[in-house]
């Protein structure tokens, strides 16, 4: 691990793109209501819905973003440490999960 820590800060130029998760409201008129939770019960996404219907979008309910651990993530990375000279990325937290 200590290697892999020196290794990392080597480089003279890198970004950490981490994976966070918040929860974000969509506010559906009356006239929509049954068209969208029909949509969402069929399982379309939010995405699916905003761009069927032009006029809604979601906002944040908190300012709070919540990072999410590998395990919440299927397994897959939710931090990545890139060097931006050779455009790869040189670490994940995959590596420290039991």
């Amino acid at each position: 691990m200590v290697e892999k820590c020196i290794e990392i800060f080597k480089f003279k130029v890198m970004f950490v793109d981490v994976k966070v998760t918040t929860w974000e409201r969509m506010k559906i008129p009356k006239d929509l209501e049954n068209e969208v939770v029909n949509m969402l019960k069929d399982g379309y996404s939010v995405m699916d819905v905003i761009y069927k219907y032009d006029e809604l979008n979601t906002e944040p309910l908190d300012v709070e973003l919540h990072e999410l651990s590998v395990e919440e993530n299927g397994g897959e990375p939710t931090i990545e440490i890139f060097d931006t000279e050779k455009i790869e990325k040189i670490w994940d937290n995959t590596e420290i999960v039991d």
